[in-house]
């Protein structure tokens, strides 16, 4: 009976503390906005992609072959 009460907190502990983070970026990212005045891209060298990209980092080549594609992104 007792872990059966345990396991929720214990879960909701876990995800607490994984929301630190994510919290933390948010309010960074407010208070740059209010003390700078504006929000700055962080990403200015990127552009859409009918244009040259010279940042690959989140760009996906050959996805059509990639296990993910063929198995588990069709429905």
């Amino acid at each position: 009976q007792k872990l059966k009460k345990a396991i929720p907190v214990c879960l909701l502990v876990v995800f607490l503390i994984g929301a630190v983070t994510p919290v933390t970026e948010f309010a960074r990212g407010y208070v740059t906005m209010l003390s700078t005045g504006n929000f700055e891209n962080p990403v200015d060298s990127l552009y859409t992609f009918d244009q040259e990209i010279e940042d690959y980092n989140f760009v996906a080549y050959n996805y059509e072959d990639s296990i993910f594609f063929k198995y588990l992104s069709q429905h």
